[in-house]
């Protein structure tokens, strides 16, 4: 079996984005502190940022194998799938008015009701602390930014 040439872990450097060969992307950029690159995935007609971690991570979820640096993350740009606060990365949108806002996820303490299907725990609004209505339920926000970045790099590589 011949041998694969591909940048090793320990080269690899945070916020790089690198050309490489793995199951899902063909570009992203590295994280050194999960080992993986975040890069745009297509499943069922959909686009997402998905990570994928260094082949040298070992079986089975290392698939990556970087061959190129090609860049390097702009700084205003984090490096993260989805955008996160100081509390985590669970927002809201509000019915009334569209506005996201930042939740927190807390256990219930012993004196608490378990309202609604949470059962456990707690959302609440980060600027305010008021639990969620049963009829709100967080999600996570897509890097908006690290996408459009991703993505350019890819039609750059196309040209």
């Amino acid at each position: 079996m011949m041998s694969e040439n591909y940048i090793p872990i320990n080269e690899c450097v945070d916020r790089g984005a690198y050309e490489m060969r793995s199951r899902n992307l063909h570009i992203g950029v590295f994280s050194i502190k999960d080992g993986g690159f975040i890069g745009i995935r297509e499943k069922f007609r959909s686009l997402y940022l998905f990570t994928e971690y260094h082949y040298d991570n070992g079986p089975p979820f290392g698939t990556v194998r970087p061959t190129k640096k090609i860049g390097d993350l702009p700084a205003d740009i984090e490096n993260e799938e989805n955008m996160r606060h100081e509390h985590g990365d669970s927002w809201v949108k509000e019915k009334s008015n569209g506005k996201i806002r930042a939740v927190a996820r807390r256990n219930l303490r012993e004196n608490e009701e378990i309202h609604g299907r949470r059962q456990g725990f707690v959302d609440e609004y980060v600027d305010t602390g008021k639990r969620l209505s049963d009829d709100i339920y967080p999600h996570l926000r897509e890097n908006k930014k690290l996408f459009d970045y991703l993505k350019k790099l890819k039609n750059n590589d196309k040209e």
